[in-house]
């Protein structure tokens, strides 16, 4: 058995068998609540892992779900679709003289989603910024 190695800086006995597949990834998300919890993020994950608190997830995607519960999380998926389904129309029927930015936004889109399985961009300010920005260009008329 092997543990992982983010284990020891939460303070969590866990071993990994893939990507959200430990045992203490899965306890956490089964703890939450459909809406998030009213103890704050992460309180039911603190029980679930026997009071021991995760800082972060390198995870975006389970931050939300965590923090905001499943609704929370489709609520997000829904706008990154739907903002991606928005842009992917506009770089084939919107104006010419928009159809590199959108092109563009669509890129940068996507490049945010794949980063945000695997790291937390969306709590950099930076990131943040350039997500919402180009949910914005997609989402233009």
């Amino acid at each position: 058995m092997s543990q992982a190695p983010w284990a020891e800086t939460l303070g969590v006995d866990a071993v990994v068998s893939g990507w959200l597949a430990s045992g203490a990834v899965r306890r956490c998300l089964a703890a939450e609540r459909l809406i998030g919890d009213a103890g704050g993020p992460w309180a039911g994950a603190a029980r679930a892992l026997g009071g021991r608190v995760p800082h972060h997830a390198h995870s975006d995607y389970l931050e939300i779900t965590v923090g905001t519960g499943g609704v929370g999380l489709g609520l997000f998926v829904w706008l990154v679709v739907d903002s991606l389904r928005s842009g992917w129309r506009g770089t084939r029927r919107g104006e010419p003289g928009w159809r590199g930015v959108k092109a563009a936004s669509l890129a940068g889109l996507v490049c945010l989603g794949a980063l945000a399985a695997v790291s937390f961009p969306l709590h950099r300010p930076v990131h943040l910024a350039i997500f919402w920005i180009c949910v914005g260009l997609c989402r233009r008329p």
